[in-house]
């Protein structure tokens, strides 16, 4: 039998009346892990460690086999072949890319320069101008620019992409030589 002080039977007491329904002398819960907890802990783990072992049992060849495939970069490449599996849609592609590679290139390499170097330029007295015969950049100073615009040689164009199809304006206009 267990004797409580009396501020021990008032919070018993207290305990009782606040819920009727659970019993305010059963018997004390033991401390730490059951014997119940241990044992769906060591099933989880026996679970998990089944699951990475047989996934990582299967995805080696999986992976392999991704892998094997050698590069495919704008429809040239070794694996291109590999990658198309015969999909007469997906050569075709392949070969469009191809064809366009140098354009595609040239448009990504032109985009960067008029990003990246007018500001640069700028700084530096000096203006980025892109010559309409051929495509390629010219730097000219300030009292040539100026020269150029007195002379009427200059135009404003605005920046396309994805072979002139697509307005870019993530890029500024560009200043074209005529020529």
């Amino acid at each position: 039998m267990r004797i409580y002080s009396s501020r021990g039977w008032m919070a018993l007491m207290v305990a009782a009346l606040a819920a009727p329904s659970t019993m305010a002398l059963s018997p004390p819960q033991p401390q730490g892990p059951t014997r119940r907890a241990w044992l769906t802990q060591a099933a989880s783990v026996v679970a998990t460690t089944t699951i990475v072992t047989t996934t990582t049992a299967l995805l080696p060849n999986e992976a392999q086999a991704v892998a094997s495939a050698g590069p495919c970069a704008s429809g040239v490449g070794s694996g291109c072949a590999d990658l198309a599996e015969g999909n007469a849609l997906i050569q075709a592609l392949q070969e469009k890319s191809a064809a366009n590679k140098e354009r595609n290139e040239k448009e990504a390499r032109d985009a960067y320069y008029m990003k990246n170097y007018p500001d640069w330029f700028q700084a530096a007295g000096k203006t980025l101008i892109k010559k309409q015969s051929d495509g390629t950049f010219v730097a000219v100073d300030d009292a040539e620019l100026e020269s150029l615009k007195r002379d009427n040689r200059l135009t404003l164009e605005t920046a396309k992409s994805m072979g002139g199809r697509v307005v870019d304006y993530t890029q500024k206009p560009i200043l074209v030589l005529k020529e």
